[in-house]
């Protein structure tokens, strides 16, 4: 374990946040809650949009902001002001100036891209000069880099580390801890999950139609189904014989989930990485643009299957999943160790970083 006493004092986490995706969020939770377990006198702050709901459940210093970072730019650099953080993670957000200022106070800068309009954004020129690494976190087949953006990355001395998608570290203390408090993940189940539970798709809320599609897999199936809501859904949850609605769970929970389920239901964000490292059949539905090429990209290194977004068809092809080869088990260095990937990164950040 490295020096506790060597490593960033402060650290400022800016995801992109509100009402619909959480996945920014999770994904800098995970690494800060990682970063916690192994240096717990680094002190942590984000920057949170009021209209997310992890503005209310975030359980470290937060400042709330009237809207997601990249349209809070006055906001946001009174809170660098503020803070004088040691090191800004910006994920999926963050203009320039942004960038440029939290540099120009002294900290390390590290941009966190997760689709290909992201990393073309994060290898601007106008955002090259003033960040010290940008962090990929898809495998390379899903998201590789681009000539341009290699050579871009070339000459201009950028460090570009595809680290992975960003999962959880659960120890089998704490997995024995979740099943616990949640015996329901205990028994053999179908997991259904829309994403951070914001998502529209032609006007109707993925919500309504994945409870629609779990209904038609409980009454065909015969098998309970365990609906997880999201981080951003605020609604009733199903009440009915066969489904437990579980508003939200934590990173670390939800990973359990996925991991003891039979088959998984998923929107087409990190989760469907995640069941592919647990191998379980899992069925992925595109509820943006940038979750088509995703998954498109995984169907054709793993095996997992995709559907229309109407209840019929997701009930269909998860019922035929059941029959499916699991997911195939991806290679740790695509995905198991990716936190630990950040943390040797972030170390070697720190060596060059004069704390005075």
């Amino acid at each position: 374990m490295a020096d506790t006493s060597g490593f960033f004092k402060r650290i400022l986490f800016i995801p992109a946040s509100g009402p619909k995706g959480s996945g920014e969020y999770i994904r800098s939770l995970n690494i800060a809650n990682h970063i916690n377990s192994r240096f717990p006198s680094a002190h942590i702050q984000f920057l949170l949009s009021r209209q997310s709901p992890a503005s209310e459940t975030c359980p470290y210093s937060a400042v709330m902001l009237p809207d997601t970072p990249t349209f809070c730019t006055t906001e946001v650099k009174q809170a660098i002001a503020d803070y004088k953080p040691d090191l800004v993670i910006f994920d999926a957000t963050g203009r320039s100036s942004q960038l440029r200022l939290a540099k120009k106070s002294g900290a390390r800068t590290v941009f966190i891209a997760q689709n290909s309009a992201i990393l073309n954004r994060a290898l601007g020129l106008l955002r090259l000069g003033f960040t010290d690494e940008i962090w990929i976190v898809q495998p390379e087949y899903v998201l590789p880099l681009s000539g341009w953006n290699a050579l871009k990355a070339r000459l201009f001395h950028q460090t570009v580390v595809h680290t992975g998608p960003v999962f959880p570290v659960i120890n089998p203390e704490k997995k024995r801890e979740i099943l616990d408090n949640f015996t329901v993940l205990k028994e053999k189940y179908i997991l259904c999950n829309p994403g951070g539970g914001g998502h529209e798709i032609s006007g109707v809320p993925a919500v309504k139609l994945f409870e629609d599609a779990a209904k038609r897999i409980h009454r065909q199936s015969g098998l309970p189904v365990v609906f997880v809501y999201g981080q951003n859904y605020t609604g009733e949850l199903l009440d009915q014989e066969g489904i437990t609605g579980i508003s939200k769970l934590s990173p670390e929970a939800f990973h359990v989930a996925i991991s003891q389920s039979t088959a998984f239901l998923s929107g087409g964000g990190g989760a469907v990485f995640q069941a592919m490292a647990e191998d379980i059949p899992c069925v992925a539905v595109a509820l943006s643009a940038d979750q088509e090429e995703r998954i498109r990209k995984a169907m054709r290194k793993k095996n997992i299957l995709t559907c229309k977004a109407d209840p019929e068809n997701m009930a269909d092809t998860v019922l035929k999943a059941l029959g499916f080869p699991p997911a195939g088990i991806m290679d740790n260095d695509e995905i198991l160790v990716s936190l630990d990937i950040i943390l040797d990164r972030l170390i070697q950040l720190t060596t060059s970083f004069d704390h005075a």
